[in-house]
Parts: C-alpha cells; sequence; structure tokens
C-alpha cells in the first residue's frame, strides 16, 4: 500500500496555499497600499508618462528666465511628489518580487511530488512569472525616475533659492513717502492690539462656560508657576553665585552660570510655554486678537528670559569675578548691554510679528517694518563687532573664553571672524538702503542667527567639556571602576576631542540651513561622501574605510588583551624561560597585527589583487637593486609599529646624540644639541645599537663623583652630598639619592652620589646645579678637593744627575783655555 497523496487532493492543497499567501500578501501591503492606491493600481506605462511629463515640465521651467519663486515652489513640490511616488513604487515592487520568488519556489517544491495533471500549476507559474517581470519592470523605471526626480529637486532647490525675491528691489524703497503710507497701517494695527482686551471683555458674555478642561489648564498654570517660583529660588540659592566668594573657581562659577541659566532662562520659558500652549488650545478661554496679542507676548517674554539668562549667566556684568569669560570687566559690560538692547528688538519684533497676524499689514508696512528692523539689528551687529568689546584680560589662564587658553579660536582667527560679520552686515545695511530690502533682511537677520547658534554651541561645549570632567572624576570611576588617574585623564581628553569636531559638523549643517542651504541637499551631500565616491576606477567609502579602521583597532585591542592575560597569568606558570615567554608574545604581536590588517582591508573593500599585483612589483623592484629602499621602507614599517624610538626620544645613535623629531618611511630625524638635524636611515636604527634614554619612561639616573683628600671626616662628606640632593627641586624623593663610598684611591677617597629625576632631558643641568651646591659645601667646611700627587725616591749612594749644559755654552767653552790645565 502506497503511502503517496494522491494528486488531486496536493494540488487542491497547492492552490490554497497559493490563495492564502496571496491574501495574506494583500493584507499586510493594504496599510502601505493604502498610502496611494491610485499609484499602485496604476499601469507602469501609465506611470511613466506621467512621471515623464511632470519632470519635463520642470526641466522646460529651469531652462526659463524670470522664473518667480510661487512657480519654482510649485514646480518643487511636484518633483518632490513625483519622488516621492518613484519611491512608493519601487518599496512595493521590491516586496512583491520577494515575495513572488518564495512563491515560486513553493510551487516547484510541490510540482516535484505531485503526480498527474500539472497543468494548473505551470499556469500559476506563467501568471506569477508574467506579474514578476511586470514588477521588475516597474523596478527598473522607478530607478530612472529617482534618478531624474532628485536631479530635478537639487536644481530647483537651488532655484527657489536664487528665485525667493532676495535679488528683486522693492517697490517700496526706503524714502519719506514709504513711511508715511505705512503709518495708518502701524497705527490701525496697534490699536487693534490696545483695543483687543475691551473686544474681548465685551464679547464674554457671549462665550461659551469654561469646561472642565479650562479649569483643570488654568488650575496647572498656577501650580507650575508656583513650582517654578520655589524651583528657581532654590537653584540660585545653591548653586547661585556668593558675593562673599571673591575669587571663585572656574568650575565653581561655570557651576553658577548653568544654575542662572536654567532658574532664571529655562525655568520661566517653560512656565510662560505653558501659558501659551493653553492659549493655543481650541476651547481656550481668551479669543480673537486678544489671545493673538498675548500669544505674541509670551513669545517675547520667552526669548527674552532664555537672552537675559544667557547673558547674565556668561558675562555676570554685577559681579565681574564671577564670569567664565576672558573679557575685562568694561568689555563684559559693555557686550552685556548691547546683547541686551539686542534681545529687547528682536522680542519687539517677535511681538509685533505675531500679534499683527490678526490684522491686515500692507506692503509698505511690511517693508518698512522689515527695513527698521533690519537696521536697527545691523547697527547693533556693527557695535558687537568693535574691538573695544572683546578686550581680554592678559592673565587668566583658566576661563573658557572665545580667546581664551581653554577656547579653540585663536585671537587672528576671531579678529577675521569679526571682521567679517561687519563686512555682511554692511552689506546687509547697504543693500536696505538701495531698495533691496528682502537682500538686506536675508543678510543681517542670518548673521544674527549664526551669531546666536555659535555663542549656544561654544556654551553647549563648555557644559559638555565640563560634563566630561566631572564623570572622569567621579566617585564611580575613581572608586567603583578603579580607574587610574592616568587611564581617567586618557579618556577625558579623548572623549573632548571627539566632542570639538561632532559639535562642529552640527554646527556646519544649523548654519547652513539657515543661509539656505536645504537639509535634504545636506543629507543628500553626507549620504554621497558616507556611501562612497569614485577617484579614476577606485571607490572610496568612508563609512567602508571607517568600519576597517574599526575593526583594526578591534583586533588590535583583543591582541593586546590576549597578550596581558598570557603575560600576567599564563606563562609565568608554564615553567617556561624568560626568552622562550618574550618569543610567544612577539608572535602573537606579529600575527594579531598580520589580522588585523588583513581583516581592515578586506573591510574596506580593496581587491586583494591589487595587493598581490603592487607585491609582484615590490619584488621585481628588490630583484633589480631596490634592496636599500625596500629595507630602510620595512624598517621605517617596524619602527613606526614597534616603536623602540619615537618622537620625541632622547637617543644616542653612534657619535650622534639628540631627541627624535620625525619617524618618516625612510629615514628618521634626529636633532642634536647643537640644533643640527641628522638624518638616520631606519635600516641603521634596527641594525646597530641605539641608546634611548626616554623609552619607557623619563625616570633617570645621574652619578656625581668626587675625590677628597686622606683623613676626611668621610661621614660630613656623605652629609653634604646627601643634603645637597635632597634640597634639589627636581631630584626624586623616591627613589631616594644615595652617598656611597666607593674606594680608596690612589690620591684620597672616592666618592659618588646617586640619584634619580623624574625628567631625565634635565640631567646634564641637575648634574651641573648639584655639583655647584656641593663645591659651594665643601669650601664651606673648610674641605680641599683631592689633588694628583707623586712622590719621587731616589737612592743615597748615587750621585745627583749633573743638569744638561745648553748647546751654546759647549761652543764658547771651545774656545777658551781649560783652567785645570797645567799652563804651557
Amino acid at each position: 500500500m502506497s503511502d503517496r497523496v494522491p494528486p488531486l487532493p496536493r494540488l487542491l492543497r497547492l492552490v490554497l496555499a497559493a490563495v492564502f499567501v496571496a491574501l495574506l500578501v494583500q493584507t499586510s501591503g493594504g496599510r502601505a497600499a493604502s498610502a496611494d492606491d491610485n499609484v499602485s493600481q496604476r499601469a507602469t506605462s501609465d506611470l511613466s508618462a506621467s512621471w515623464s511629463l511632470t519632470l519635463d515640465a520642470a526641466e522646460a521651467y529651469m531652462q526659463q528666465t524670470g522664473n518667480t519663486p510661487e512657480e519654482t515652489t510649485y514646480y518643487l513640490e511636484q518633483a518632490r511628489r513625483v519622488d516621492k511616488e518613484v519611491d512608493f513604487v519601487a518599496a512595493n515592487a521590491q516586496t512583491r518580487i520577494e515575495q513572488i520568488d518564495e512563491l515560486l519556489a513553493t510551487i516547484d517544491d510541490e510540482r516535484r511530488g505531485t503526480v498527474g495533471d500539472q497543468s494548473l500549476i505551470d499556469q500559476a507559474r506563467a501568471d506569477l512569472e508574467l506579474e514578476r517581470s511586470d514588477r521588475l519592470n516597474r523596478l527598473a523605471v522607478a530607478a530612472i525616475m529617482n534618478d531624474r526626480a532628485e536631479r530635478v529637486i537639487e536644481e530647483l532647490a537651488s532655484d527657489e533659492w536664487l528665485a525667493s525675491g532676495l535679488w528683486t528691489r522693492s517697490s517700496f524703497s526706503p524714502s519719506l513717502t514709504t513711511f508715511t503710507q505705512a503709518m495708518p497701517a502701524a497705527g490701525s494695527i496697534v490699536a487693534s492690539i490696545l483695543r483687543s482686551p475691551l473686544i474681548w471683555i465685551s464679547e464674554f458674555d457671549q462665550q461659551p462656560v469654561a469646561g472642565e478642561e479650562t479649569v483643570l489648564g488654568l488650575l496647572g498654570l498656577i501650580v507650575a508657576v508656583g513650582l517654578g517660583w520655589v524651583a528657581r529660588h532654590y537653584i540660585l540659592k545653591r548653586f547661585g553665585r556668593d558675593p562673599a566668594i571673591t575669587e571663585p573657581t572656574y568650575s565653581r562659577r561655570f557651576i553658577a552660570a548653568l544654575a542662572i541659566g536654567f532658574a532664571g532662562g529655562i525655568i520661566p520659558a517653560l512656565v510662560v510655554g505653558l501659558f501659551i500652549y493653553d492659549l493655543s488650545r481650541t476651547q481656550a478661554i481668551l479669543t480673537g486678537d486678544f489671545a493673538a496679542a498675548l500669544q505674541g507676548a509670551g513669545y517675547a517674554v520667552t526669548f527674552l528670559f532664555l537672552a537675559f539668562a544667557l547673558i547674565r549667566g556668561a558675562l555676570s556684568p554685577e559681579l565681574t569675578t564671577w564670569k567664565i569669560t576672558a573679557l575685562t570687566p568694561e568689555s563684559a559690560r559693555r557686550l552685556s548691554w548691547r546683547c541686551q538692547v539686542l534681545a529687547v528688538v528682536i522680542a519687539i519684533d517677535i511681538f509685533f510679528t505675531i500679534a499683527g497676524n490678526a490684522s491686515s499689514v500692507g506692503p509698505a508696512l511690511r517693508a518698512v517694518e522689515t527695513f527698521v528692523t533690519t537696521f536697527i539689528e545691523g547697527l547693533i551687529l556693527l557695535s558687537l563687532a568693535s574691538p573695544s568689546v572683546w578686550q581680554r584680560e592678559a592673565s587668566d589662564k583658566e576661563t573658557g573664553a572665545i580667546e581664551g587658553d581653554r577656547g579653540v579660536i585663536s585671537n587672528r582667527m576671531w579678529r577675521w571672524i569679526r571682521r567679517a560679520t561687519a563686512l555682511i552686515v554692511v552689506l546687509g545695511l547697504a543693500s536696505s538702503l538701495l531698495g533691496y530690502i528682502e537682500l538686506g533682511a536675508f543678510l543681517v537677520k542670518n548673521m544674527l542667527s549664526t551669531a546666536i547658534v555659535i555663542a549656544i554651541m561654544f556654551l553647549l561645549r563648555e557644559v559638555l567639556r565640563e560634563s566630561i570632567g566631572l564623570v572622569t572624576r567621579s566617585y564611580l570611576m575613581r572608586e567603583r571602576l578603579r580607574a587610574s588617574h592616568r587611564t581617567r585623564r586618557t579618556l577625558k581628553f579623548w572623549l573632548r576631542l571627539i566632542l570639538d569636531p561632532l559639535l562642529i559638523v552640527l554646527t556646519i549643517l544649523i548654519l547652513a540651513n539657515i543661509w539656505g542651504v536645504p537639509f535634504n541637499r545636506l543629507a543628500a551631500w553626507t549620504g554621497e561622501a558616507l556611501d562612497g565616491f569614485n577617484v579614476g576606477n577606485v571607490q572610496i567609502s568612508l563609512i567602508d574605510v571607517a568600519l576597517g579602521l574599526v575593526t583594526f583597532v578591534v583586533v588590535i585591542v583583543i591582541v593586546r588583551l590576549v597578550q596581558t592575560v598570557l603575560q600576567d597569568h599564563i606563562l609565568p606558570e608554564s615553567g617556561w624561560d624568560e626568552g622562550t615567554q618574550h618569543s610567544v608574545l612577539s608572535v602573537l604581536s606579529y600575527v594579531g597585527f598580520t589580522l588585523a590588517t588583513v581583516l581592515g582591508i578586506a573591510v574596506i573593500g580593496v581587491d586583494m589583487t591589487t595587493i598581490g599585483l603592487i607585491a609582484g612589483g615590490l619584488s621585481i623592484g628588490i630583484g633589480l637593486g631596490l634592496q636599500g629602499i625596500v629595507n630602510n621602507f620595512i624598517s621605517g614599517i617596524i619602527l613606526l609599529i614597534e616603536r623602540p624610538v619615537k618622537v620625541g626620544d632622547w637617543v644616542i645613535v653612534g657619535m650622534h646624540e639628540g631627541f627624535v623629531k620625525r619617524v618618516n618611511i625612510r629615514a628618521t630625524e634626529i636633532e642634536t644639541w647643537q640644533r643640527a638635524s641628522v638624518i638616520v636611515p631606519n635600516a641603521e636604527l634596527l641594525n646597530t645599537s641605539v641608546t634611548n634614554w626616554t623609552h619607557h619612561d623619563r625616570i633617570g639616573r645621574m652619578e656625581i663623583r668626587l675625590r677628597v683628600p686622606r683623613g676626611t671626616d668621610v661621614d660630613l662628606v656623605q652629609e653634604i652630598m646627601l643634603e645637597c640632593a635632597q634640597k634639589h627641586p627636581s631630584v626624586a624623593s623616591w627613589p631616594e639619592p644615595s652617598a656611597l663610598f666607593m674606594d680608596f684611591g690612589e690620591n684620597g677617597l672616592d666618592f659618588e652620589l646617586r640619584c634619580f629625576t623624574s625628567d631625565n632631558v634635565w640631567v646634564y643641568f641637575i648634574g651641573s646645579d648639584l655639583r655647584f651646591a656641593i663645591n659651594r659645601r665643601l669650601r664651606e667646611e673648610g674641605i680641599e678637593m683631592a689633588l694628583p700627587q707623586r712622590v719621587i725616591h731616589m737612592a743615597e749612594d748615587e750621585p745627583l744627575p749633573r743638569p744638561p749644559r745648553d748647546k751654546a755654552d759647549d761652543e764658547t767653552d771651545a774656545g777658551q783655555p781649560d783652567k785645570t790645565s797645567p799652563a804651557t
């Protein structure tokens, strides 16, 4: 008896499974398709024709001249609609293709086990393959249209900025006639704002009775005001400035500035924001022009709270000793006063912009309002760019000012920033005076927004830097995690080093959007840079490069951890000698570095064939006479990896002694004590003995030899030498100095002073100071240095040697008679 399932039930199961899967797919894709059913049901040819027609119209529009901002915005919206539809169709097509592939695989599996008529299965498979072909066609069309739509959107976005009316001269030039035409409209708006409370009171009886939601909103607002006042009072009392402290530290000043900013700015802004939200509700009691006026006043007051808190927290014009900038007290007061005036002007502009929306604002009044606010804000910005406002104190070592030691902007760069700001503001004011009011407002207001963003980012930088310092100094890091001081200092350094580029990139993105570069274009540029760009035939991807570097570092760290475990726990218990243990660790180091390099290159995506070709070329070059260059090249790589000699080391190579300035691929540069540069090939550093005084650390020992005459009080000499060593500030207390009685010399008693210093670069100078001090103390104690002595002993029976006669005397005596001879 066969266990094979009959053909018809298996076929029915296949059809039912296909129907079930199709219904499941239709149900799961229903939500996505509901976003645009019309697009998903249209044929590919119709979609392509519709998209092409829209993009053709946009491209034809871009070829025209005299485009208006309204038309540019319209075609940009149409292009974005096409791009959205293309993405939708492509996503649905890709999803459906994957589902069809699964169904085809299921049908093939069922077909192999089916006996009998398979026509229905073949028909179902043919229908699925036809649908798959159509979906592939839709996907290809969508890919083509996506590239075209993105190109049109990018060009139209540029045209939208250029055609935004900035380069169009206003019909209302800044003249007395324009101001005269705008006065009635301005008076009408002011009168409307002033009458709004009376109108609201007169219409109060006609308004619906306040419901439970309104009452709860008012109670919540009252509670928020009370809690805000209590929190503000507590924060200022606990963390605010204390006039009794005359010299607060920078950390204390910074915490006080944060407390003022939070208590005086953020808390009141939150309370006012709750009030504005209560006004914006549809069932609020306050309606009409009165509600608009209160909303405008709320936004203006919120801005003033934040601005004044920021100014008082950073500049502290009342208590100049509590400022967190390096500016002089007079400059801080000037800057504070001008910033407060600017904040008031901006707040007034915000109020009338919001409160005046309920009334009609004519073009003349709009032009006058834009011109006046632009001119006032521009003049204040020019005064802020004045050098007299940015006078820095001569000796403020711990402040966080822009020009201070903790800042990131140098004096020269800050001077150029002020000049660029003044130039842009002057151009804006000149444009407004010439009738280009929109262009002038664009330059001045964007320059103002830029200054505000930079100030906020600078303060955010200081907040994050101090937070990193607090975390690294916290009890958790010191006691719980047992992190050493060096580890915490290194962690703080790297976190702060990473912080600055991130804030710079964020600032650039915000400022680019302020100056007219949309976020979508920035996102596209960023995506292209991260995804990769072509240099010739080579594609470079920043993401792949970053992942490759991360992979390399991770593998190296793992290898170092394995080395540490082997060195501290496993190899000492193995019983092997020290040389074998060192060989194992060295082999592991080389293998780990090779593995990290190979994995890093593989993650980056570099073709290993190319590396093989390069290696083959190098081998041929070596065979043709490049042995020396390759030897120095490989030696340089070894020097950079093993680091037996690194930049800043004090080394002695042969007859040359000095500091390593650079370790290049071919040679190493050493600067001698005479400021001469010695270029040493890298191979020589590996093949010869090199004395490195600062290889692992800068701790060094110095020896000072001394010889005193026989009979000198040796205890007194030892005491003098130890006393001089202990009094020198650069001599280490541990290991403690020692004075050794070395030997009974030929001419006296030999002593040697041995002491250590934490920076042996200064060992010659420290040794000189000690010799001066020892010599002075010996003279004070009446002890002289032992001089070389030599004693000659003569035998008594030998006559004294006759002194040699001069040759001239011999010649003179030759012509005279001998007085001892008898007379002739």
